[in-house]
């Protein structure tokens, strides 16, 4: 019992934090999560530290504006992830569809993320015993079509969550779909349907918990009486809106919850300061005493006063060069930490950038993607693009270097290949490669009095036509593996089709053209592209290279087996090769199975 006493602690803390959020006191209810947060890291209790950050992260970007404390959704996402917490899950993806709705401003693709995070949300809730309690996330759609001026979806997506409210009885997300709703009937010039709607939520409207759909509801009034050229009462609106607007504003902005939270990071240094400025404080005290002491003793005393003076000298120098290496510490210390942040931060967008595997396994089922880059950004990445409603783009690529300087020339590709499709409309993968080669050269500005900025990528992309079972592929440096298995899985047979020597952009010259294979895929066909990290991880009895021999003898001897695990051999085996030793490179392979 005495040892659940912290756990209920956090839980009451919370609590009181709920409470004050709702009544919009948010310097009192961070007080109290940074309380909750002190418990949980004092616990190591997961759920706690991801329930306080979540809560924090929320009142940081969202009420109090300031968008770089998003670190904080995404180390709470990833502790749900690793508990395989649905809803608390859902609860982050709403979060960081709402955090990007909020600064599209500041990001380029920040619309495609707010819209992703949403839709995430509302395909965990389809396929769960749970999906009547998806109303607010239709709520935030709505919210987010308005935005985009798409009324039409808006209206769809808030009568949605407002019929499932009204099922639920749930309060909050009727009122909040409700006020989407009117927005959108007013949009739409159903100016009636509009305030009977608005009507429907008056009542509700007297609670601060409503204090921002007021806001919204005071908009749409203005909206609606300038439509019916009601000047007197659309300026009565635009008054409410304003004050409204300062008073939620005043309350935002209190400066104190900045202190509240640094203080809580400074605290084990603060510690440890003190410590050291009560030792010093002792070492005064006795060097007061035994100069009172030295004092008496006449000649000695003046002796050994010149020896102190000379010890009191070289002690100050001492403490002004620790002085001066504490400042430089704590200034390295911090910037450390904004690096490492910012690295978190890349790669929440990478990631955000990058396909979801489930994108694959829908087009291709029997497929997977070993994906373990060496830092916490990486260089390899992997891109798939349905062109036709029979054909898919898939491709593998391997960026010069690794971590940050790999992370933007992988961002850098990711857009070519996005513009080689949707602006150019190339289909052929030697024409892709073709285009994206120039295209790379140009904007990194590789020409011959450029002789520094030389990086590049190595890729092998194909076309596979879903239905014929036709593969098209074209390769810079990156082959394609075919093991082709016998109906009788008696025996195999190992195809190999080369790239084109040369890489994209970098040494490259403009106008390189790629070559182009055909190839027929036959039933238990068995493809594979990948880079060049798993071959050349050291590891193993001698520390040696794995060799690209050995990857393919673990291929061709696993090829049989189902899909999962052949993903499961490949991962364990390398975890186990690599054992003590570091990893040299991103790794990424990937492979899809023909039956």
């Amino acid at each position: 019992c005495i040892s659940s006493l912290p756990k209920l602690e956090a839980q009451v803390y919370e609590k009181l934090a709920d409470a004050y959020w709702y009544s919009n006191d948010f310097a009192s209810s961070m007080n109290f999560y940074i309380k909750e947060l002190r418990i949980g890291d004092s616990l190591n209790d997961n759920k706690i530290i991801a329930s306080s950050k979540y809560n924090l992260a929320w009142i940081k970007t969202l009420q109090l504006k300031q968008f770089q404390y998003v670190n904080y959704f995404y180390e709470a996402l990833q502790l749900h992830l690793s508990q395989k917490d649905s809803t608390n899950i859902i609860i982050l993806y709403q979060a960081l569809g709402s955090y990007y709705k909020e600064y599209k401003t500041k990001y380029k693709y920040a619309n495609d993320s707010c819209l992703k995070y949403f839709s995430k949300t509302l395909y965990i809730f389809s396929n769960s015993s749970f999906k009547m309690h998806a109303s607010g996330s239709y709520a935030n759609l709505a919210e987010f079509y308005v935005d985009e001026k798409d009324y039409l979806k808006a209206r769809e997506n808030s009568l949605t969550g407002l019929n499932i409210a009204q099922k639920n009885n749930d309060e909050y997300n009727y009122v909040y779909n409700a006020s989407i709703l009117a927005e959108s009937y007013c949009q739409l010039d159903s100016l009636i349907k509009s305030k009977k709607t608005i009507a429907s939520i008056e009542k509700f409207l007297s609670n601060p918990v409503y204090e921002p759909v007021r806001l919204s509801i005071y908009n749409t009034y203005l909206n609606i009486y300038k439509k019916e050229k009601n000047f007197e009462k659309a300026l009565d609106y635009s008054i409410k809106y304003k004050n409204l607007s300062d008073s939620i504003n005043e309350k935002t902005f209190n400066q104190n919850l900045l202190q509240k939270e640094n203080d809580y990071k400074l605290e084990k240094k603060d510690k440890v300061l003190n410590e050291l400025q009560l030792k010093n404080q002792l070492q005064t005290v006795k060097n007061k005493n035994n100069s009172y002491i030295i004092l008496g003793l006449g000649i000695f005393g003046f002796l050994i006063l010149i020896i102190l003076y000379f010890l009191f000298k070289s002690n100050k120098q001492k403490q002004n060069t620790n002085a001066l290496l504490s400042t430089q510490n704590k200034i390295i210390s911090e910037k450390k930490l904004e690096i490492e942040q910012s690295i978190h931060y890349a790669k929440g967008i990478q990631n955000a950038i990058l396909p979801a595997i489930t994108d694959l396994k829908k087009h291709l089922p029997h497929s997977f993607i070993f994906y373990l880059p060496k830092d916490v950004v990486s260089g390899d990445f992997y891109w798939l693009h349905q062109n036709s409603a029979t054909t898919l783009l898939l491709a593998a690529a391997d960026c010069t270097g690794h971590g940050v300087p790999g992370s933007l020339m992988s961002i850098v590709s990711m857009d070519k290949l996005n513009h080689a499709i949707f602006e150019k409309k190339l289909t052929q993968p030697n024409q892709i490669l073709h285009s994206i080669n120039n295209d790379i050269k140009n904007a990194l500005k590789q020409d011959a009095t450029n002789t520094k900025q030389k990086d590049g990528l190595d890729i092998a992309l194909l076309q596979i036509n879903l239905i014929t079972n036709q593969l098209l592929y074209a390769g810079a440096n990156r082959p394609l593996w075919i093991i082709r298995t016998s109906s009788d899985s008696a025996t195999s047979e190992f195809i190999e089709y080369k790239a084109t020597k040369c890489c994209i952009a970098g040494h490259t010259e403009l106008n390189t053209q790629y070559q182009q294979h055909e190839v027929h895929l036959q039933k238990n066909d068995f493809i594979v592209i990948f880079s060049d990290g798993y071959a050349d991880q050291f590891g193993g009895n001698s520390g040696k290279k794995m060799m690209t021999k050995n990857f393919k003898e673990l291929l061709i001897s696993n090829c049989n087996k189902p899909i999962t695990e052949i993903e499961q051999t490949i991962s364990q085996n390398f975890t186990n090769w690599k054992n003590n030793y570091e990893q040299v490179d991103d790794v990424l392979v990937i492979g899809f199975k023909i039956c």
